[in-house]
């Protein structure tokens, strides 16, 4: 991972690498999700949606993150399809670290995170809609 994440290895070595820890123990599949938030590999962005549907929750919550981040970040129409897959979904954990991942730039809040936001005020969880309206500011 830390090869990867410093740019040590890189290319098909790379892509070999992340594939195998995205097919890996759960912490090897959590930190598969986090490297891909990092924008790295762009090609290799779609294994997101596995892993946003893993059985280990630590895991979907990291895909969910890392989906949020770079949707916000500039979106790729597969990025944004994703995030609002997330958006959709029932339950506090994946919309939380959705939201997580959309407000992790900072400000001025990108289209996709305001209309994701606003979407996510109408969440049963009030974490949510809490959450979801400081995003709004």
């Amino acid at each position: 991972m830390v090869a990867i994440g410093i740019g040590a290895l890189g290319g098909a070595a790379a892509a070999a690498a992340l594939a195998k820890l995205a097919v890996g123990t759960p912490e090897e599949r959590r930190d598969a999700a986090i490297l891909l938030g990092w924008g790295l590999m762009a090609d290799q962005q779609p294994m997101l949606a596995v892993l946003s549907g893993d059985p280990h929750h630590e895991v979907r919550s990291k895909a969910a993150h890392a989906i949020g981040r770079l949707a916000a970040s500039g979106p790729t129409p597969q990025m944004g399809a994703l995030a609002w897959e997330m958006a959709r979904r029932d339950g506090i954990l994946l919309s939380a670290a959705l939201l997580s991942g959309l407000s992790a730039g900072g400000t001025p809040t990108p289209d996709i995170a305001a209309d994701i936001a606003t979407h996510l005020r109408q969440h049963p969880s009030a974490i949510i809609r809490n959450w979801a309206h400081r995003i709004l500011g």
